[in-house]
Formats: structure tokens, sequence, C-alpha cells
């Protein structure tokens, strides 16, 4: 890709997860810990506390420098078409600001946005630049921001004294790539235009050299002495030296092995001026994996060379640190720090799904209707998703393929082609370098649907185009269902999306996380379905103009209005939203408000002190923080979390004003030894805001004495119904196992161990209800408790789920069983660390759910609702989806507990530590039930992002 494609594509593609008409309106985003679209821009402070990336996704995001650890999302201004997505980022040396810029306005009038890294807030923006905003780069010493424009509008000079343009350097011919200052305030320039420009300290020109500029010159790099400039090139895989006065070229560094055409992109000096580094696109295999390579020269870009794995595609970022490591930033998206070994000591990696090999379009199959659909992304095994449902499962269906040939219809020239051909004419209307990527033909014959890297398109045998959407990705893949109604789509934002083949309209969006267990599956008003965990995966962004931050707010804060199932399940039925929620409605009996998201946003939170990673010496410490409530809803509460538990605050909370904006407020807090993960909620009467989380450690000034601490377990277990035909087999004497399992552990982590154990007859609705009551009033903030449930589960027509006790009644559930929302309740007030296992999907002898007029039971809201931010609990699930737990009798227990009791045995101790902590369990679980069960059922684990993982049991 040449240049002016690559200009060409990036004015063009639209990246934004929805397109937006109403910049006012909500928007409804993905929402990963990691970019989501290529990352522009890599950025550090002086003392390399902080990394700051940049992308397509339109956000920038702070990292933790040392553990990688996000720490904030800033959030500009999203507006229509391409407007927010972000090419450039720089941090102050202090590193108490970041600054933004790309694609950041409408036509000829674009912002820089800057933003204050403790709040996250934005504090500053310049309007006015004419072109996208391409690179940024701060001065050493902190006064002077430059700008690198497209066009031809130069270099913006910005003084932050006053964050306003202090000068203006023009003079060029096409759009500045590349900047670098000196250590003594000068500036050199790279310009498509061909030039390499040296200004002086008060930023006069002193010198300009043309390079070749068919080659596109686009990253440079000032020697740490001020004596050479390093220049790389978009279009060429040379590397060059020029003396820093003179801007003569002194020499160019090896570049065999590498193709000419493999631009190396960018360039950057190790610390002490020994190295020279450079990447792009030139790509080699380590260890049977293709990476985008980091070259390294020795002895000042003269000497051998050494090649290192960088990023997953091509390199754009490049930034040298002090301690001789390396920042990587790639297009995967994916950046890394690279050590002086050449390993990646950190690396973070996008979290979504690719779709782009061709494989994957003979690889997505559909059944008649597209309520289920096998895909394959990159890297990894088919897995299939079923609507009806609502389960993401491994391996693949006999379905249908996508054909470009149906009866009278053969599509031809499409494969990567600007070109397509339907019977041999042209199709007419695609913009230049619009390529095709993939193709599907109705099964009447009737509709041609060509996917590419900007549109969906439709056209009929005639060629004539019938409709066109703008795309969110790449269309890499297309597929017509056989009932003629959908088409589904695989795109490069990581999303597969169901569409009316008549005219296009938007049914079904499903995004499945790189993990492969979470997924969310959403309709274009924000209703979803999820897994357990899923429903964060998307949220909604909130836009209060240029001149403020945007909000988001996961979708988790809104789980009880846009918490629908049914009304996902209904979507391809209906082939329209509101029908599908019509008859939903009707089925459960319920209304639904036509209140706007606008209206019902919970509470905005920042920690503004300490800072992320601080020691204290101190047990207390005081957190200094900023609230703000919107639409006149005062905040009611803030609450305080330890490592994802609830504590105790030294004062009581001062009530924000309705209105109010940003109110600054403290808190004391007590810590734990060690590193305490704190965070804060606020809740207005809407819902809990989103956490806001600091680490900070407390180290002990004298090493005093540290008890273990106590381990309190509620095991709770029915097999033996009253009414025989809830039988099960395994039930009870799985809450027996488990509790001896854990009562062996006694001694070893925890000091005590203490069980109250209720099977069978003495598993009554107000046993358990004591039971309940037992373990809230015994846990203390230092201790461990434990829930384990097993027996039937159910969900009433209205969806709440209850645990059937031991004279349960499936037609007086209130009255004989226990809802859910009493554990959810339990486990909020117990200030330690809690655990709960659910094995409640058991079907036994008969399909209690199917004799209420219940299809199945739907465990994934309770376990959401469980371990969110404000519950805190991780929750091991037996099942998930709509799947019933098994037990055999080889096994002697249910799957499920069978692989628990295994794994707190020693089973999960991967490392052979001793200790078998969360994430373990987690592991060891999963695998094992699926081979006892051959697939049929899949567990799943739920915890919170404000929980660390720690250790549950010893293996001694």
């Amino acid at each position: 890709m040449n240049s002016k494609t690559l200009s060409l594509f990036i004015l063009m593609a639209c990246t934004a997860f929805s397109a937006f008409s109403d910049t006012s309106d909500p928007l409804l985003r993905l929402n990963t810990e990691m970019h989501t679209a290529p990352i522009r821009a890599i950025d550090t402070d002086a003392e390399y506390r902080f990394v700051l990336t940049a992308g397509d996704d339109r956000v920038a995001r702070l990292w933790d420098a040392a553990s990688g650890r996000l720490l904030k999302i800033l959030r500009p201004f999203i507006g229509e078409g391409n407007d927010g997505r972000l090419y450039s980022c720089a941090l102050s040396p202090d590193g108490t600001e970041a600054v933004v810029g790309g694609w950041t306005g409408p036509s000829g009038d674009k912002s820089l946005y800057f933003f204050n890294t403790a709040s996250g807030s934005l504090t500053h923006r310049i309007d006015g630049f004419k072109d996208v905003i391409n690179c940024l780069k701060y001065s050493d010493n902190g006064r002077y921001l430059a700008a690198g424009l497209g066009g031809s509008n130069g270099v913006s000079v910005i003084s932050l004294r006053n964050h306003s343009v202090y000068k203006q350097l023009d003079g060029y011919s096409a759009q500045v790539k590349g900047l670098s200052f000196f250590s003594d305030g000068r500036l050199a320039v790279v310009s498509y235009d061909g030039g390499v420009r040296l200004y002086d300290r008060q930023f006069g020109l002193v010198k300009k050299v043309q390079l070749d500029k068919e080659s596109s010159p686009r990253g440079v790099a000032v020697s740490p002495d001020d004596s050479r400039i390093a220049i790389a090139y978009y279009n060429s895989s040379k590397v060059e030296v020029y003396d820093g006065m003179s801007l003569r070229l002194l020499y160019t560094a090896d570049s065999d092995g590498i193709d000419e055409n493999d631009g190396m992109v960018n360039v950057a000096w190790s610390s002490d001026g020994r190295y020279l580094y450079a990447g792009g696109r030139y790509s080699k295999s380590f260890d049977g994996k293709w990476w985008r390579v980091v070259r390294r020269w020795d002895n000042q870009g003269r000497g051998i060379y050494e090649d290192f794995p960088g990023s997953g595609n091509t390199i754009w970022g490049l930034v040298s640190l002090n301690n001789g490591n390396l920042l990587v930033a790639g297009h995967r998206p994916d950046w890394a720090r690279i050590n002086n070994a050449g390993e990646q000591s950190l690396y973070r990696e996008g979290m979504i799904l690719s779709f782009r090999p061709k494989s994957f379009d003979k690889d997505m199959l559909l059944n008649p209707d597209a309520s289920k659909v096998t895909f394959k992304p990159m890297s990894v095994d088919p897995m299939t998703f079923s609507i009806s449902e609502l389960s993401l499962t491994e391996g693949s269906f006999e379905g249908n393929a996508f054909r470009s040939q149906v009866g009278g219809i053969t599509v031809t020239d499409w494969d990567n082609g600007e070109n397509p051909r339907i019977n041999g004419t042209l199709v007419e209307g695609f913009s230049k370098s619009e390529l095709c990527r993939s193709v599907s033909v109705s099964p009447d014959g009737d509709t041609v649907i060509l996917g590419t890297g900007w549109y969906l398109r439709a056209y009929n045998a005639e060629a004539e185009l019938l409709w066109k959407i703008p795309s969110p990705g790449e269309n890499w893949a297309v597929n017509c269902s056989a009932d003629g109604k959908t088409v589904v789509v695989g795109l490069g934002d990581g999303t597969l999306r169901w569409y009316r083949l008549s005219d296009g309209k938007e049914l079904l969006n499903l995004f499945v996380h790189s993990d492969c267990k979470r997924w969310v599956l959403w309709t274009p008003s924000g209703y979803y379905a999820c897994s357990p965990s899923g429903e964060d995966l998307i949220g909604w962004h909130i836009n209060h103009g240029r001149d403020r931050s945007a909000d988001f707010f996961s979708a988790s804060r809104f789980s009880e209005r846009f918490y629908r199932p049914d009304v996902v399940a209904l979507m391809l039925e209906t082939l329209d939203e509101d029908q599908a929620i019509t008859r939903a409605n009707r089925q459960r009996n319920i209304r639904t408000t036509n209140a706007s998201i606008a209206s019902i946003l919970p509470p905005v939170l920042a920690i503004l002190s300490p800072s992320e990673g601080a020691t204290h010496s101190s047990s207390t410490i005081q957190l200094r923080y900023s609230v703000r409530t919107p639409n006149n809803d005062p905040v009611q509460e803030v609450r305080a979390m330890v490592n994802g538990r609830p504590v105790e605050t030294s004062r009581g909370l001062k009530l924000v004003a309705s209105g109010s904006s940003g109110t600054e407020q403290s808190i004391n807090i007590s810590l734990m030894p060690g590193e305490n993960y704190i965070s804060l909620m606020a809740k207005n009467s809407t819902s809990w805001s989103d956490p806001a989380t600091v680490m900070v450690k407390y180290q002990e000034r004298q090493q005093s004495f540290v008890a273990k601490p106590k381990l309190y377990i509620l095991a709770v277990g029915v097999s033996d119904y009253a009414n025989p035909d809830y039988r099960l087999n395994y039930a009870a004497k799985d809450a027996r196992d488990f509790a001896a399992t854990m009562k062996a552990q006694e001694g070893g982590i925890y000091e005590d161990v203490e069980i109250r154990l209720l099977t069978d007859k003495d598993a009554t609705q107000d046993n358990v209800f004591d039971g309940l009551d037992w373990i809230r009033g015994q846990a203390t903030a230092r201790d461990v408790a434990m829930i384990f449930v097993a027996g039937h589960g159910i969900n009433d027509n209205s969806g709440r789920l209850y645990y059937l006790t031991h004279e349960a009644d499936v037609d007086r559930l209130r009255r004989t069983s226990v809802a859910a929302d009493e554990f959810t309740q339990t486990i909020q007030s117990i200030p330690g660390k809690v655990l709960y296992f659910m094995d409640t999907c058991h079907s036994g002898g008969v399909n209690i759910a199917s004799r209420r007029g219940i299809n199945s039971v739907d465990m994934t809201g309770i376990i959401n609702e469980l371990s969110s931010a404000e519950s805190g609990a991780v929750v091991f699930a037996s099942s998930s989806g709509k799947q019933y737990s098994l037990e055999d009798a080889s096994w002697g227990n249910g799957a499920f507990t069978k692989a628990l009791i295994e794994g707190l045995k020693g089973g999960a101790d991967y490392t052979g530590s001793g200790k078998i902590t969360i994430n373990m369990l987690d592991l060891y679980i999963s695998e094992r039930v699926k081979e006892l069960t051959r697939g049929q059922q899949t567990p799943t684990t739920a915890k919170p992002d404000t929980v660390p993982d720690y250790p549950v049991a010893v293996n001694e």
C-alpha cells in the first residue's frame, strides 16, 4: 500500500462502532480493557511511570508502566464518520498531562484535546487545525508541544504556558509524519513531501534537505547527544543517519533480509545512544509465530543487527526508555515493552478475534434461519454460536457456506478486487481503493451481497444497487441464510452482525472476547443477552460537547432494563426490534419504560490521589476523589472496597448535590499489608457508578504477626426432595464432600474452618435463611466466606431465580424456596472475601422448568449480579447458558463438584507452588468438566475486575 492509498484508506474507512447520526445521543460502543482497533501512537513520561496509547477506536488509554495495568481511558468527543479517530498522542515530561489528536473534528477544524492524567478529565482544547493531527511531541523541558499536520499544513508549535499556538511552521507540500526535539530545544521534522527540516530553538528554519520523496519519509529520531538524526521511510526498508547540524548523510543501517518495500516506518535511539532501533512492516517467524520485527543495530546504527519480535502487525510507534527498554505499538492492536535481551517483558494484545483470513469465508456456516453460526477466526479453533440457546460452544456443525454462484447468477473478480462483476456486468459505484472482501448470493438468486472495506452492498441480478450501508470495519465474510431473510457478516472490528436481507436493516450484533468464553449479543437499541461477565463488553458513550470529557457507562449499569435475552431471541423470528420487544413483554406481562439512557445515568467518580503504585507506611490512607451526578439525581452513597470487598471508612459521606460537576471529597481507608486495590463506587437513585480503582502498597514499618484467616462455609445440597419427582442422586453428597474437602484445609491456609452443612430434610427454607444469617454474622474483613449450593434452580415467569429447598413446590416458589437475590444480599454484606459455588441447574429425572412452561433455567443474570463490582463475589457456576449440570454414578458426584474437589486437592496446582488460586481453580474446573461430560457441560467463573487473584487452598 503506497502513501496515497493509505491516505485514502484513512479518509474513507469507518472504524466507528456504529454510524453516528446524532452525536448528542448515547452511542453503543465496545468496551474491552485493550484497544479494539489499531494503535497509532504510544508515549511515556520522563520518569517512565505511565504509558499512553491512542488508536482508531477513538480513545486513549493510560497504563501503569511497570505492571501494564490499565489506569484510565481518556474519552474525547466522538462525532460523525471518522470524527474522533486518534492518530497521535503525547505525555508531558512530568506525566501530569496527556494530549491526543487525529481526525478530531469536522473538515478544516480539527482539535487537540488535553487531559489531566490524575482525574482523566479534559482540561484544555485547541481547535482550528486545518487537517488531521498525525504526530505530537513534547519538548524535553515541557514548554512546547509540536503537532505535525495532514495536507500541506506543516507543523503547529503549541506554547504550554497558555495552551495556544505559539508558531506555525509552513512551506510544506504534503503531510508531516515525524517530529523529534533536540535536548536543547531544536526541532527535526520529516514530511511526505520528501524533506527533512531542522528548526532552531525559536523555531526558525535552519536547513532543509530533500530526501527520496517516493519513499515517503515518516519516522525521525534525534540521538541523545544531539549529534545524529535517524530517518525511516514508509515505502522503503532503508534507515538513514544524518548529521544533527549539517543534515549530511553519514551512513545507512544494514537492511539485509528486508524486502525493499517493507517500510521500517519508525526509528528510536537507546537512552545511551549506543543502539538504533527501527520497526514497521518487516516480518519474520520466531518460534513458529510471525511477528513484525524490531531491528536493533549496534554502534549507533553502523554495527551488526539483531531482530526481535515487536508487534503482531505493522509497528506504528517506537519509544525508547531511560532504562534501556523500548516501547512498541502496533496495528494488531497490541503494545509491548522490549528489554535489552530483545524479550517482550510486557505484552498487551487486543481482545478482539480477527476474521481476516480468506479461509474464514469457507468456515462461516449457517443453519437455515441463521440462528446458528459456525465461525473460525484467525488462530482459533472453530466455534458455534446459537441464538436460540444463547450458547457459545467449541466445534462446528454442518451448515450452509456462502456461494458466489446461484442458478443463473455468477459473481467474478470480487476477491480483494476493485471491479467485481455480476454475470459479467461491472458493478459500478465503488469508491477509489474500495476493495471487495467477500460475497454471497441469496438462495433465490435475486440478491448479491458484496462486503467491502467500507460498505455492505446489495445488488440485483442486473448489477443494480439495491442498498448499501457503511461498515464499522472490513467485511471479511458474508453469508445469506437459506430462508432468504438475513445476511450474516464477519467484520474487522471483531463482531458478527445480522442484517435484514430486504433492506440492510441491522438486527443483531455479536462480540466474542478473545478468551473465547465471554460474549455479548445485542440489538440496535441495546437490549442484550450475554455470558457471565459478558455484559461489560459493551456500553454507552455520552458526549458532553467538545470542551468536556465524554462519559462511558458499561451495559451492566442498566442491566435491569436492558438485559433481555427474551427480546434478543425473538429478533430473527420477527425481523423487527419493536415487534420483538412487544412480544417479549406480552409473554412476561411487563411494560418497558421509554426513558432515554441519558435520563437514567449513574454518577461518575474519579480518584484524584494517591497515585498508582504509591507505597505507604501507615495503615490508614486518605483518598481524594471527585464525584458528579447528572440529571438532578443526588449521590446517595459512596462505597469503598479493598481488593473487591467493602470496608469501613473513618467518616460519613457528604452527599453530592444534584447537578454537581466534579465535587471533590476525601475519605479515609484502612489498608491491609501488601498490595491494596482500592475501589470507590457512587450510587444515585438509578444505579451504581462504574468503579474507580487505584493500587497502593502498605509496607509496615515493623513486621508484625499476621493471623491466618478463618474460613466460614455454608454448604447446602438437596437430593431427596419432598416431591419425589424432583429427586437427584448426588447433590446432597456434593455438599458433604465439598465441606469435608475444605475442612481438611484447617491449620493450613486457614486458622480454623467452621461449617454449617444443610442437606436433604435439613435444607429447608427456614434453615437456609438461618444459614445465611449465620455466615453474614460470623465472617469479618480478615476472613473468607464460601457458600456452596447444589440441587435444582428455576426461574419464575418474571425471570427471578429460586433455589429449591427440600419442601419446594414450583407453584409456590416464594413460600417454599429461596430467591437468588437473598444470597446476593448476604454476599454484599459480608466484609471478607466471598466465593460462591453454584451447582443449581440439574435436570434430574424430570424437566421441572418445562412443567411450568419455562424452556430452561438461565443462570447468567444472577451470576453477573453476584460478581458485579458492587457485590464483589467470585462465582463458580456449574454450567453456562441454558445447559443442565450432569451427574453420574461413575463419578460419585456431579461433574462440577468432582472437578472442584479434584482441583482443591491439588489438581489445580499447575505451578507446583503448593498454592491453588482462583484463576488456577477456574482453569482446572473448566477443562475437567468438559472432559468428564464430553463437552456437554461448560462451567464458568466470574470474578470482578476489582478482585485480584488470591489463594483459596494449599496442596501440602
